[in-house]
């Protein structure tokens, strides 16, 4: 593969948030991302607008690390710079990782219990378009302690090895799918 794992992983996420697939990422593109995956996993209105929230304030610290007004927009290049520039720090310190496993984890538990059962992760796996397999498959790396949940702690890792993990095998690199080519 041409790029490195890390862009790859950044570049691709840049194509789920580009719902108007006009080339740039701005605020009502995550707004938009909100919507779509709170509808698609049948949210009610406050699980909503907590996505909404979240999604919001995660463009936020983007649009920070990346120099430009909430307003403004960003290209794959510049969105690629920005999160590549995020400081990764610690996985359960990274204002970054912790917006996302917040937001994530109350929009994905579906029974209130603080972590996701294989069903609650596949119903967010098949929102990027993945497969139940494919699911599975990320779910079992995910569960690193193989309880038959993945909790905080272990989605946290899994969000913050996406973002900021070299390692190709590392089981977050999964979390979107197998980046040399089955993927959600």
């Amino acid at each position: 593969m041409s790029l490195d794992i890390r862009e790859w992983k950044i570049r691709r996420v840049f194509g789920y948030y580009d719902h108007n697939k006009d080339g740039f990422l701005d605020r009502g593109d995550f707004e938009t991302h909100a919507r779509v995956i709170a509808g698609r996993l049948g949210q009610d209105a406050t699980d909503s607008a907590s996505l909404l929230r979240g999604s919001q304030a995660f463009w936020g610290e983007v649009a920070q690390a990346a120099g430009i007004e909430s307003a403004g927009r960003l290209d794959i290049d510049q969105w690629a710079t920005a999160i590549l520039g995020l400081r990764p720090g610690d996985p359960s310190g990274s204002t970054f990782v912790l917006h996302m496993v917040d937001v994530m984890l109350r929009s994905l538990d579906a029974n209130g219990d603080g972590v996701l059962s294989p069903d609650e992760f596949a119903r967010f796996y098949e929102s990027f378009g993945g497969s139940r397999a494919q699911a599975d498959a990320a779910f079992r790396l995910l569960d690193r302690d193989g309880n038959g949940v993945v909790d905080g702690g272990e989605f946290r890792l899994a969000i913050h090895e996406y973002f900021f993990s070299g390692d190709p095998d590392a089981p977050g690199s999964r979390l979107l799918g197998d980046p040399e080519g089955s993927a959600a």
